[in-house]
């Protein structure tokens, strides 16, 4: 029995630059996603920084309030002993002792705030935090002149998330041509072979044919309004992208110099006067020509002072650390 067997190939021709747009769409598509992982790598980096950093300042806020409550201890301990010379009066006695136990106090709100700056950092990176915690190695940063906003605008087209908004307009960008180009037809050209065609004069026959598909007036409407609407909405993502990164900017630029002014100033003038008040109080009530009441006044405000020169370098270090980032090639 015959059986009519038939083999056949087609190619069709893309005119318009149909596949050269679909590929260029599909690299600027992946282009952005890269730039989306970059941007979230720029964002950990900051919360890994900024915990760093803050366990940084809880271990040296520790350090002080050890400091701090070995200081007082001894100082009650001597008030007991001049307690029963009768050199000090039970009140002031008293007093030592509660500046003791309020020292005791901090101490321990200092350990825990180290506790917690220890797993946010753990969290951040994601390592195990040992039975002994860390301990931060490294030191603060110095402060440096801040730059201007000279090249804000260069700054803000670097930056990955705008980067990424860029490349998806232009994925979206080869989409509409694309679409337009579906208007132009794609003839397609092929061949046939038969065995044991139907006709009775031959047992082969080769066939070659050519077929041009025939487009409606606004057959391709559709898409291409569809594509032209998502270009539009692109278009308006990267403009938002472009103005968040440059506000982003200006803010960080602004922190970093506002914090540098700060550390400054507690380097250069408070803590050292802090420190110089505190030693002359305590060399004047060695001597017996200060007051316990003024003595603890001055040991307070050099406490205080220590304390806030730590958080002014931690949100130096933060300012500082987030520009450099968000600023990186």
């Amino acid at each position: 029995k015959r059986l009519d067997k038939s083999l056949g190939l087609d190619w069709t021709w893309e005119r318009g630059n149909k596949r050269g747009l679909r590929t260029e769409a599909a690299e600027r598509a992946a282009r952005a996603v890269a730039a989306d992982a970059q941007d979230v790598r720029v964002v950990q980096q900051i919360g890994a920084l900024v915990a760093f950093y803050d366990l940084l300042a809880a271990q040296e806020r520790l350090q002080m309030l050890e400091e701090m409550a070995a200081s007082a201890r001894a100082l009650a301990s001597s008030a007991e002993l001049r307690l029963k010379a009768g050199d000090l009066s039970a009140q002031d006695t008293a007093r030592t002792r509660i500046e003791a136990a309020r020292a005791e106090s901090d101490l321990q709100m200092g350990q825990m705030v180290w506790h917690q700056a220890v797993q946010a950092l753990s969290g951040w990176t994601g390592q195990t935090v040992p039975a002994s915690g860390w301990r931060a190695e490294g030191g603060w940063p110095q402060t440096v002149a801040p730059v201007g906003s000279g090249d804000i605008d260069a700054l803000v087209e670097q930056r990955p998330d705008v980067s990424a908004a860029r490349e998806r307009l232009a994925a979206l960008e080869a989409a509409l041509q694309g679409a337009l180009a579906l208007q132009r037809a794609d003839p397609t050209l092929g061949a046939t072979f038969d065995h044991f065609p139907t006709s009775e004069k031959t047992d082969r026959l080769l066939a070659v044919r050519i077929s041009v598909p025939i487009n409606g007036f606004s057959r391709f409407d559709g898409e291409i309004r569809r594509a032209l609407a998502q270009k539009d909405q692109a278009q308006d993502l990267l403009d938002k992208a472009r103005i968040q990164a440059r506000a982003e900017l200006l803010g960080l630029l602004q922190a970093w110099q506002s914090q540098s002014e700060r550390l400054q100033g507690y380097e250069t003038r408070i803590l050292p006067q802090a420190r110089q008040v505190a030693a002359q109080a305590e060399l004047a009530y060695s001597k017996g020509g200060l007051s316990l009441t003024d003595l603890l006044d001055a040991r307070r405000t050099l406490r205080a002072t220590q304390l806030e020169a730590s958080g002014v370098r931690n949100d130096h270090a933060h300012a500082l650390g987030a520009w450099q980032l968000r600023t990186a090639p």
